[in-house]
């Protein structure tokens, strides 16, 4: 992060704070977000400056927390899952998702061979972005061990066991720690034969990798079981999963298994889910069924593969990994061939738009479902995900509609909406 004592003040808006608007200005130092009384007092002792550099005048908008996405297949052309998959393609992707309010990612990747995540896994290290694209939080692995019978997009001629559980896991993956380095997430199937020692083992050795269930035929039992043994996400919720049933509701059971022990226990909760809230993968009804029953678990996502960005004249043939993607409609992306989706090509400030209005739920709360509950989830919760005193001044400008007018990371603007007009007093370039 670029150091600098240049203070940003950030003026005439709404601050989303303490799970409320509320109106104040927001001072930022060094990229991140400080206490204003702390620096009125060091100013009086002469131990700081109380006179900002830039100030932005922000005409009466919304600040709230920037997107993080923890479930991104590609966008803009580019698939994580290539093996030829290069930094420039990476740059690319997180160069232009700051347009959507995105200001942190997981890039993920589908099930694939073992030479291929033994080429690609480097390129997912962390790293914390100086203002002009979005962070990289680690991948999301999204398979090879899922059920075959759950498969969806992947291709199920690289599809794996977990019968010599860790064993399995670096065989494919590689050493765990390179796991611990370069992953954030991994999405498996508990039901797979040595699954659960797996995710166990996991946890004890790899405790800030997050464990998530997916692709998966589980049912509540060895849900729960999973879930005992460190499992703390259900990836895109309903999708790839056994339906509910009332005798067994597998999976999405969890839901009403983690309300109870939150309201037991209270604080964050120890289970989230992934919502594609896309228009298309999750209907209305599901998610609101959803959302009522365990509202501070919901993480939206948008699992978008490579279609997502591109204009709408590309539609046709495209590639997931190995498999060939039909893009219909402009919205809409199955596998060649068959009625089977593929993933979204929806953005993530479109899914915050669509969840607000099929949840009923309020603008700060459809926002936390993209900003904190997945910080929480990610167990970054200490540095992104809230507009705090000591965060990291990752945030976005937005409308009572929530529309994205303005992106800022680590306190440098962005990106900003080409119809929209900020004041700011000083030049851009002068704070760099």
């Amino acid at each position: 992060m670029q150091e600098t004592t240049q203070l940003i003040k950030l003026t005439n808006c709404q601050v989303l704070r303490g799970h409320q608007l509320i109106i104040d200005d927001l001072w930022i130092r060094n990229g991140s977000i400080i206490d204003a009384e702390v620096l009125f007092w060091q100013a009086c002792r002469g131990q700081a400056s109380w006179q900002p550099v830039q100030v932005l005048d922000c005409k009466g908008l919304i600040l709230v927390p920037g997107y993080i996405d923890s479930q991104i297949n590609g966008a803009f052309g580019v698939d994580f899952s290539r093996s030829n998959l290069s930094p420039s393609d990476l740059d690319r992707v997180a160069s232009q998702l700051v347009q959507h309010g995105v200001t942190s990612f997981c890039p993920t990747v589908i099930s694939c061979s073992r030479d291929v995540y033994q080429e690609i896994l480097s390129l997912f290290e962390p790293r914390w972005s100086c203002g002009h694209k979005a962070s990289i939080l680690g991948a999301h692995l999204e398979g090879p061990f899922i059920n075959n019978a759950k498969y969806g997009a992947h291709p199920k001629n690289v599809l794996r066991d977990l019968k010599r559980g860790i064993v399995s896991l670096e065989e494919c993956y590689g050493p765990l720690e390179d796991v611990a380095r370069f992953v954030k997430v991994i999405t498996l199937a508990p039901e797979l034969e040595g699954a659960l020692d797996c995710i166990e083992l996991l946890q004890s050795r790899l405790p800030e990798t997050v464990i998530s269930l997916g692709h998966s035929l589980a049912d509540l039992n060895t849900s729960s079981a999973a879930v005992s043994r460190g499992a703390s996400m259900i990836t895109h919720l309903f999708n790839a999963m056994v339906p509910f049933h009332h005798r067994d509701p597998g999976i999405v059971g969890l839901l009403g298994v983690a309300h109870r022990q939150e309201a037991q226990a209270g604080g964050a909760p120890r289970l989230f889910y992934g919502l594609i809230a896309d228009g298309i993968h999750t209907h209305p009804a599901s998610i609101r069924i959803a959302y009522a029953t365990h509202p501070k678990g919901c993480v939206l996502v948008t699992d978008a593969m490579q279609a997502m960005g591109l204009p709408t004249n590309s539609e046709g043939l495209l590639r997931l990994g190995d498999v060939d993607i039909q893009v219909e409609n402009g919205n809409t992306a199955k596998v060649s061939g068959t009625d089977v989706l593929a993933g979204s090509i929806a953005r993530l400030d479109e899914c915050v738009r669509i969840f607000r209005q099929a949840s009923g739920s309020s603008l700060v709360r459809a926002v936390e479902c993209a900003s904190l509950h997945v910080a929480q989830m990610l167990k970054l919760d200490h540095i992104i995900g809230k507009l705090e005193p000591g965060f990291r001044a990752d945030l976005i400008l937005v409308d009572s509609q929530l529309q994205v007018h303005a992106t800022i990371i680590a306190g440098q603007l962005a990106w900003l909406h080409p119809e929209t007009r900020l004041d700011w007093t000083v030049s851009l370039d002068t704070v760099r």
